[in-house]
């Protein structure tokens, strides 16, 4: 195996492991906060959720930049600048190895690290995507959220809300 494959396997396990890491929460035992009624001089939560909804992101532009455009350019606007570093590099160089390939070998792994780069590109839309809302909602101080519920006949929507 030479230099171009190498770095071509180095950059593909770099994507694998951006996407792994920003689909799971850094920390799955936050500790709960304890959201009390507002007083008279901050915002009442109707205030807060009407900002939410507001200012959240919807992941239909990111993810529409990332598989029209370039794979990557979609994480930076949700703020993941690390991901969508990598995903770009990661297609460029790709790119660039498929386009440039000596042999049969480097240039199918190009095309491997291409076709990489777009699909982790596309699922990390949505979860780039979750992330920023649910920061948002963190930084608001709402602990509210929709939850499916399983029922015999279907399914039904939840509203939780925690104080």
């Amino acid at each position: 195996m030479n230099f171009k494959a190498a770095v071509c396997g180095y950059l593909t396990a770099a994507v694998i492991a951006s996407c792994v890491c920003s689909a799971y929460p850094a920390s799955k035992s936050e500790p709960k906060e304890q959201v009390s009624q507002p007083s008279s001089g901050g915002m009442s939560y109707e205030r807060q959720w009407m900002m939410y909804q507001s200012e959240k992101k919807s992941p239909i532009v990111p993810f529409l930049v990332n598989a029209i455009l370039y794979p990557g350019l979609g994480n930076y606007l949700m703020d993941s600048y690390l991901t969508g570093t990598v995903l770009l590099v990661t297609y460029f160089y790709s790119a660039g190895l498929m386009m440039n390939g000596e042999t049969d070998e480097e240039i199918l792994m190009g095309a491997n690290g291409v076709l990489l780069a777009w699909v982790a590109g596309m699922i990390t839309a949505f979860t780039d995507t979750s992330s920023y809302n649910r920061k948002l909602q963190k930084r608001l101080g709402l602990r509210a959220s929709l939850k499916p519920i399983p029922d015999a006949v279907g399914v039904m929507l939840a509203f939780d809300r925690r104080f």
